[in-house]
C-alpha cells in the first residue's frame, strides 16, 4: 500500500538552499505478508532520497556486503502492528524529514489533516471544464520542481536529482543502483518470514 503526501514547497532556508524549492512530497509504503500482515514500512520523497526502511519482527536485516553501494538505512524497527493500531509520521517542519515513527501515538503538537484523493485525481491539473493535463512530463518528472542540488550530483547517473517523480521513475540510491519499485528489493535487505 502505498500513500502520497504532497506538500506545496520545501521552503528555501537561505539563498543558498539548494534542497529547498517548489513542490516537495513523502511517499510512506506499507509490504504486507500473504497473510495480510505488515513485512516492512519503507518511505522517501518524491524525489527518491532519504530511502529509509522500518521493519517489523517478521523481517530480519541481512548482513550488508562490503562494497561502496548505498546499504539499507533502518533507524528504527516497528513492533508488530495489528488492524486497530494507529500509526503516526513524525514529518519536521518545512523539510518534511520523517523524524519518528510513533505507534498507537497521538500527535505531539497540533497534527494537520489532509484530505484523501485518488492517485489518478493528483497525477493531473484540469485544464478547462472538460479536459486535464497530467502533472508529470514524459520522462515522469514534475516541470518546475527542480533543485539546486542537480548541479552537483549530476555526474551519479540520476535524471535531475531532487525534481519531484512519478510513480515508478525512483532512484534511491546515488552510489549503486537501487529502485524504490525494485520487485526484490526487500529480499535484497530482509530476511522476510
Amino acid at each position: 500500500m502505498n500513500y502520497a503526501i504532497w506538500f506545496p514547497e520545501r521552503p528555501l532556508e537561505s539563498g543558498w538552499d539548494i534542497l529547498g524549492g517548489r513542490l516537495d512530497g513523502v511517499l510512506w509504503r506499507v509490504t504486507l505478508a500473504p497473510d495480510g500482515e505488515p513485512w516492512v514500512y519503507d518511505t522517501i520523497h518524491h524525489c527518491g532520497c532519504y530511502h529509509q526502511f522500518f521493519p517489523t519482527p517478521r523481517a530480519e536485516l541481512k548482513p550488508q556486503p562490503e562494497t561502496l553501494d548505498e546499504g539499507a538505512l533502518v533507524p528504527q524497527r516497528l513492533p508488530r502492528a495489528d488492524s486497530d493500531t494507529r500509526i503516526t509520521l513524525r514529518l519536521a517542519s518545512g523539510t518534511h524529514y520523517l523524524e519518528r515513527i510513533v505507534l498507537d501515538g497521538a500527535p505531539a503538537g497540533p497534527a494537520a489533516e489532509y484530505a484523501f484523493a485518488g492517485d489518478d485525481t493528483l497525477r493531473s491539473l484540469p485544464l478547462n471544464e472538460a479536459e486535464r493535463r497530467s502533472v508529470f512530463r514524459p520522462d515522469g518528472i514534475v516541470p518546475g520542481s527542480e533543485r539546486g542540488e542537480r548541479w552537483l550530483f549530476w555526474p551519479m547517473g540520476v535524471p535531475e536529482p531532487g525534481a519531484q517523480r512519478q510513480w515508478g521513475r525512483h532512484a534511491t540510491a546515488f552510489v549503486g543502483r537501487r529502485h524504490f519499485d525494485d520487485p526484490g528489493l526487500l529480499e535484497r535487505y530482509f530476511t522476510l518470514r
